[in-house]
Order: structure tokens, then C-alpha cells, then sequence
């Protein structure tokens, strides 16, 4: 009996030695390391994640902790980064605020649950976003770090920069520094880690002309600050895209390009989508070109020849006008907007709009409305470049005519459904 006694004893001690945790282990059969309480402090690396839970509820061993529900209200955070920008982040939370501080010289951009407000923390390797709450299933917060120096292009030049990213353009000892950051104290955008590359900007520079565009996020509104006191412009009227007239010297820059508004959610005209070739336009959209090539060109009524247009700027919505582009060309929402094709809805219909055509001669006509019907005429020709020359009785927005009639008449535009 005394040895069955021992054998038991020693079975019952090889069972407890052999399930005991492993040594630096928590006891706690649901630890979990990458949960911290609130408030705490946490270093990330790129790649990293971190949970925040209620401090009653963490599987951090604590003195007098209670064990977690199945599903407590949390907080996950986490960081990336690209290739060059290979540091660590310190992440804060208290409950409602949450700061993250990364390495000077990076950007760090931040995709933020639905309610939280995310800004610039003075430098651009530090955000704080507010009303970051606990939620069950866990509100989930991303921040990505790019490097702000890391790209160098000869002029003339072409390159992609991602937020936060820095471009020299050089040759000849001449040089333009540009960068690209969202704006201080500019709430940034919702949405998902692997959704920060729509943001990338195009960067051209030939050594006068610098342009960047923001090609995927075309409602997104871009400001800039040239050095000297240089203006830059639209990019065709679009928000998304500045057109700076700048030269080259030693050293010189950076020209700040900045994420100024977030884009609005609904409403948005992504403006109108001109291809290579000849394209025949209405004033409404030619006086808001810049990236064409050559001059923009209108029909002289007394010699009937085509003749270059001087200052495109104060052009009538009414004319029409030749305007050459050597790659798809996306011109400004401003007009579109205005003739309510998008955006906020007319309250009233615009009345119809005639322009006089002289016997036995062309004129060109543009559309002022969104969609209009033309009457009047004995002839009305559009051009596109891949169709030609189609004759119509229906102008889209922007479109230009060319009309003709024998006799002479008045050529009436008459808005869609009016």
C-alpha cells in the first residue's frame, strides 16, 4: 500500500512539472503579448500590431486583473512602412487619444476608424488622432511610415512620389527639390493600409514647368509653395493637379506640395476625359486648358481661317474652340459643376441659349448646358478623335460644333429636358 501510494505521488508531480508554463510564460491560458492596457506606451517595429484593452481586462499579468470577456472592447493598432523608411514608432494611447512618433526625416500617414479625427502632430513623423474608442469587434487604426528622402531625378524627369516621399530633380549643377505631405492640422482619410498607394503623385519637371497630379484621387485638392514667391495653377482645372513655373538653380526648394481638404464623399465631378488627337471643345472647358499642345485655335469669322487664341482665359461658354492634347487629358470639374452635371442639383432650368449664324458660313458653337439639344441650323458636325467628324442634334457637356446654314439663322441650345 505504501508504494501504491508513492507511485500515485510521483505520477501526479511528473503531470504537474510537465504542464507547468514555460519559463517568462504567463499563466494565463489566454495571454497574449500583444495586448497592453489603457493607458500604455508600446515601441512597434514596421510590420507590428498592438491591442489596447481595458486594464481590468488585460492578459498582461497584473496584480488583481480579472479575466478578459469573450469579447472585451479594444483598440489594435498598426504600423507599416515601406522599404526606406525602416524604423520604429511609439504608440500612446489613453483611452481616447492616440499619438504615434516615428524617426525625423519620415512621414507617417494614418487611416482612422470611423468617428476618429487624425492630424499632423507639428512634424510630419507624428499624428494624434482623437475620439479613437474601444469598440467589440476592436476599432482598428493603421499608420504608414515612407521616407522623405529618398528619390533623385535627372530634368527632364518623371516620378511617383508616395506621401510623405522627396524628389531633387538635377542636372548641371542646377537643381528643384520637391516633397508631397498631407497639410498640418488636416484630418486625413478613411480607408485601409493597402489603399495608401492611390494617393501617390505623378511629378514631372523639364526644367521650367513642374507638374504634379494626384491621379487616382481626382476630387482631392492640392496646394503648393513655390520658392520666390512662383505661382502655380490648376492642372486643367482639376483640384487634384498644380502647374508651377519654376527654374532650376543650385540648392533650390522645396517646392511644398500639400494634401490641403480630404476629398468629399459624395457630389464629385471627376471632370471630363479628352483623348490624344483633335479635340473640339466648348469655352467652358478650353479656357481651363494648360497641358495642350501648341495653341488653342478659333475660327476668324471675317477671313474663315483658324486662328490662334491669345489668352484663353475669358473665353465664352458659347464658342468652341480646336485644342490639341498628346495623351488622355482630364479637364476641370469647374464647369461641369456649374452647368449641373454633378454636384449640387439646379433648382431651376436654365433657359435656352442662341448664338447667330451668318448666311453661307461655319461657326463654331460650343454647349453651355450638361446636355443640350441644337436647332436652328442646316448643318451641326461634332469632332472627336477616334470618330471624326459625326453630324448631330445633341451636344454633351463640353462639346463644340461647327454649324452652318445657307440662308442664316440663329442656332438655339436647349438644355436636356427643358
Amino acid at each position: 500500500m505504501i508504494r501504491l501510494c508513492l507511485y500515485l505521488l510521483l505520477v501526479a508531480l511528473s503531470v504537474a512539472l510537465n504542464s507547468r508554463p514555460a519559463l517568462g510564460q504567463s499563466p494565463s491560458p489566454a495571454a497574449n503579448p500583444y495586448q497592453f492596457p489603457i493607458p500604455s506606451t508600446v515601441s512597434l517595429s514596421p510590420g507590428g500590431f498592438v491591442t489596447f484593452v481595458p486594464p481590468a481586462c488585460s492578459n498582461v499579468p497584473a496584480a488583481g486583473s480579472a479575466p478578459c470577456p469573450a469579447q472585451p472592447a479594444e483598440v489594435t493598432v498598426a504600423f507599416t512602412a515601406s522599404s526606406s523608411a525602416n524604423a520604429t514608432a511609439a504608440v500612446s494611447y489613453d483611452g481616447s487619444k492616440l499619438r504615434i512618433v516615428t524617426a525625423p526625416g519620415l512621414a507617417l500617414v494614418a487611416w482612422p476608424p470611423a468617428g476618429a479625427v487624425c492630424r499632423q502632430d507639428n512634424d510630419y513623423w507624428a499624428i494624434v488622432c482623437t475620439n479613437v474608442l474601444p469598440s467589440s469587434p476592436p476599432a482598428s487604426v493603421t499608420f504608414r511610415a515612407t521616407s522623405a528622402l529618398s528619390q533623385t531625378a535627372g530634368i527632364p524627369g518623371t516620378i511617383f512620389l508616395p506621401l510623405g516621399g522627396m524628389v531633387t530633380f538635377t542636372s548641371g549643377g542646377q537643381s528643384l527639390t520637391v516633397d508631397y505631405q498631407w497639410a498640418a492640422g488636416v484630418p486625413q482619410p478613411m480607408g485601409t493600409a493597402q489603399q495608401s498607394q492611390v494617393w501617390d503623385a505623378a511629378v514631372s519637371y523639364d526644367g521650367e514647368l513642374l507638374v504634379l497630379s494626384v491621379p487616382a484621387v481626382l476630387t482631392a485638392s492640392v496646394t503648393a509653395a513655390p520658392p520666390d514667391d512662383q505661382r502655380c495653377v490648376l492642372l486643367n482645372g482639376v483640384p487634384s493637379g498644380l502647374r508651377c513655373s519654376i527654374r532650376p538653380a543650385p540648392g533650390r526648394g522645396p517646392v511644398h506640395f500639400l494634401i490641403s481638404n480630404p476629398p468629399p464623399s459624395t457630389g464629385d465631378c471627376e471632370g471630363l476625359l479628352l483623348q490624344p488627337g483633335w479635340n473640339l471643345e466648348s469655352g467652358g472647358i478650353a479656357r481651363l486648358v494648360n497641358s495642350n499642345v501648341g495653341p488653342i485655335y478659333s475660327l476668324d469669322a471675317d477671313t474663315n481661317q483658324y486662328v490662334p487664341v491669345g489668352d484663353a482665359r475669358s473665353l465664352p461658354d458659347t464658342g468652341a474652340y480646336w485644342v490639341l492634347f498628346d495623351t488622355p487629358t482630364r479637364v476641370s470639374d469647374r464647369f461641369l459643376s456649374g452647368v449641373g452635371l454633378c454636384g449640387p442639383a439646379r433648382r431651376e432650368q436654365p433657359a435656352p441659349v442662341s448664338v447667330e449664324l451668318p448666311a453661307g458660313q461655319w461657326v463654331m458653337a460650343g454647349n453651355p448646358f450638361a446636355v443640350a439639344t441644337v436647332q436652328g441650323a442646316d448643318a451641326v458636325f461634332t469632332y472627336v478623335p477616334v470618330n471624326g467628324y459625326q453630324q448631330t442634334s445633341r451636344l454633351d457637356a463640353g462639346q463644340g460644333a461647327l454649324a452652318y446654314s445657307a440662308n442664316g439663322a440663329t442656332l438655339t441650345f436647349t438644355p436636356a429636358g427643358g
